[in-house]
């Protein structure tokens, strides 16, 4: 999976309220012809996953 998070667009940011630092990372896909089944979402454009991490 990290090669493959490495090729997407992808937006970070962090934060360093309350004490602890949290970092978040949006990965965008556009190219929907890697999915099998989006038939669901006929108007689907992308697809995102989102990656949280927090240290004290």
């Amino acid at each position: 999976m990290q090669q493959a998070k490495t090729q997407l667009s992808v937006y970070e940011h962090i934060d360093f309220g309350g004490g602890r630092i949290e970092t978040r990372r949006c990965y965008v896909e556009s190219n929907l012809g890697l999915y099998n089944d989006l038939s669901d979402w006929p108007s689907c454009q992308s697809v995102i996953m989102v990656e949280a991490a927090c240290r004290q």
